[in-house]
């Protein structure tokens, strides 16, 4: 979480949020909101496309951390999210809090 504050310009983040509303958001509201509006942010850095939203983000999401977690040569079992096509925010939403922390 200090990582997102200390680099929050670099990272080009414009959502105002405290730790604490970080932590509630991880914990009790997967869906769309805070944590939707931060995975867009961060997710525009990395991704090339028009139809990124909130809504679609968890897509992109999926996509990517499945592309990254095939290229570490570490990495063992499936990656921290991964889910079916067009289910990606559900599937997000219903991951444990620590789960979503690790996506």
């Amino acid at each position: 979480c200090d990582f997102l504050f200390c680099f929050r310009a670099f990272l080009g983040i414009n959502t105002a949020f405290s730790f604490h509303s970080l932590v509630d958001a991880l914990v009790r509201s997967p869906g769309p909101g805070m944590l939707a509006q931060l995975h867009t942010e961060l997710l525009r850095g990395i991704v090339s496309t028009s139809s990124l939203s909130e809504q679609t983000c968890y897509h992109y999401l999926s996509q990517r951390l499945q592309h990254e977690w095939g290229t570490l040569s570490l990495s063992q079992g499936l990656p921290p999210f991964s889910a079916p096509k067009q289910m990606e925010a559900q599937a997000y939403a219903a991951l444990p809090a620590l789960d979503r922390a690790r996506a």
